[in-house]
């Protein structure tokens, strides 16, 4: 399972130093190039393209995690896996793509009141979406492949310095919005390509389909769990962007852009779980598939532990220094609105992180079937909960609306695959590492301040580093945080690294 670490933190590194220039494109690029309206109106077009590419994969990409162990072969052809990976999508994509056209009127009436501007480019939703299905599916091979880092390096970096440029070229003039919203589409058209250079790199392309191979009682299996997914991602597709779409209709793309940019920020905190849960997946999914639920219920307790412990760092770093943040960034007395939006997802980020990894594990379990009853009482709870908050808290109240949504939802998956399947991600060193979290934020609470916002964000955040992260190495909370701190200082000790191979306490 070595590869799991490598690959993991190879990913993270990639990601964050995609964060780290998203941050800077959302915090100073975005803040100052574009008004909040045309920022609000980049998020609900991508948004609602994410939306359709999710429903155009027709269940392929957690298909393709589930069933590729019985497709491998040891020539790399996969009895022509690939081939269904590309077709199905596109099938679905004109199906989805279809439909969306047929009810322009229904959501042009939606959003017309508050967001006109998205009604004007409701088709070129269309395009971008086509390039994020393929983005996704791509993506999704190779993190079968156990191969995540390229794709991360695409989307995370070269998709963000190509958006600066284009944001820059707007600002100057040298673009109309027109110009810039199809420039801004076919950055993602550029990704596509490049994801695809990329498969034909690291995999033997085969694309003709072996039908012998799939005997009637495999096609059953992956129709319908197939069919179970396409109704899944109606909920968690919906819910993961409902606040968007309810905040612009609601009350306009300014305050979508405002909730957008505090989101981001927050949005920090879950980034290395992605990572981990990419090539933890497959792992995962195979494991569940030789009934090994040893190394399940083992990799059920590690990785809530190790993201809980990421989870809080990341949030102490970014909420001792929010206050600094908005002082520095342009226009920052419009953005300061969303600070305790940063707060309320933040914390349904942690307890997401501390116990997400029950998702994949019943996705991949018998009782996959009980995700429909959790994902649609989400969708329901989300909708609810926004109709009822945002009117009387506006963005705030939606982001209260999705940590209420996201705090039920775990509970339940967690309650369930305790009771089903006698497992829980619990344990007594994240009670420690919750106190130790609690214990750093109130020693910054009552820190004086410093006139300049960079001196004193610099002060907190390094205080409150060495606070915490000297406290979880003492106590030795995290067997697999010590050893890679420790390895970390020697060169090339990453790759000697068998960590999770050991049991934590």
């Amino acid at each position: 399972m070595g590869i799991i670490i490598r690959q993991s933190i190879k990913g993270s590194i990639v990601t964050y130093a995609g964060a780290f220039m998203g941050f800077l494109t959302t915090a100073f690029v975005v803040t100052y190039f574009l008004t909040p309206e045309q920022f609000g109106l980049t998020r609900v077009l991508f948004d609602a393209a994410f939306v359709i590419s999710l429903f155009a994969q027709l269940g392929i990409t957690s298909s393709a995690v589930k069933f590729f162990p019985k497709f491998k072969t040891a020539d790399g052809r996969n009895h022509g896996f690939l081939f269904y990976l590309l077709f199905i999508p596109l099938f679905g994509f004109i199906i989805v793509g279809l439909i969306y056209v047929l009810f322009q009127l229904q959501f042009s009436n939606y959003f017309s009141a508050n967001s006109a501007l998205f009604v004007k480019y409701f088709y070129w939703v269309l395009p971008l979406a086509f390039f994020s299905t393929y983005m996704l599916v791509f993506e999704n091979y190779a993190s079968i492949l156990s191969r995540i880092v390229v794709p991360k390096i695409i989307r995370e970096v070269i998709v963000r310095i190509l958006t600066i440029a284009l944001f820059i070229l707007f600002f100057v003039g040298q673009l109309s919005l027109n110009m810039f919203i199809g420039l801004f589409i076919f950055i993602y058209g550029i990704a596509l390509l490049l994801n695809l250079i990329y498969i034909f790199k690291i995999s033997t392309i085969y694309l003709k389909p072996d039908f012998t191979f799939i005997n009637p009682n495999l096609k059953r299996q992956i129709i319908n769990y197939s069919l179970f997914i396409i109704v899944a991602s109606i909920g968690t597709s919906i819910v993961g962007k409902i606040d968007t779409f309810m905040v612009s209709a609601a009350i306009g793309l300014k305050y979508t852009a405002i909730y957008s940019v505090a989101y981001f920020m927050a949005n920090i905190i879950e980034m290395p779980s992605r990572s981990i849960a990419a090539i933890t997946y497959p792992i995962v999914s195979e494991a569940i598939n030789d009934n090994d639920w040893d190394k399940v219920n083992d990799m059920y307790k590690r990785v809530c532990l190790n993201q809980l412990l990421i989870g809080c760092f990341l949030f102490i770093v970014l909420w001792v220094g929010v206050d600094d943040i908005f002082k520095i960034i342009p226009n920052g007395s419009i953005y300061v609105q969303g600070k305790y939006v940063i707060l309320f997802i933040g914390i349904s980020k942690l307890f997401d992180i501390s116990t997400g990894f029950n998702s994949s594990i019943l996705l991949f379990s018998k009782y996959y079937y009980y995700s429909l009853f959790f994902i649609f009482s989400l969708l329901g709870l989300t909708i609810a909960t926004n109709l009822w908050l945002i009117p009387l808290y506006g963005i705030n109240g939606s982001a209260i609306a999705t940590a209420i949504s996201i705090f039920a939802y775990n509970a339940m998956i967690t309650f369930f695959i305790w009771w089903k399947l006698k497992s829980q991600p619990f344990s007594f060193n994240m009670i420690k590492i919750v106190v130790i979290f609690l214990l750093t934020l109130g020693i910054n609470y009552f820190l004086f301040n410093i006139t300049n916002p960079f001196i004193d964000g610099i002060f907190r955040v390094c205080l409150a580093i060495v606070i915490f992260g000297g406290l979880i190495y003492f106590l030795k909370i995290s067997p697999e945080f010590n050893e890679l701190l420790k390895a970390s200082l020697k060169k090339g000790a990453i790759d000697k690294l068998h960590i999770w191979g050991k049991k934590s306490r």
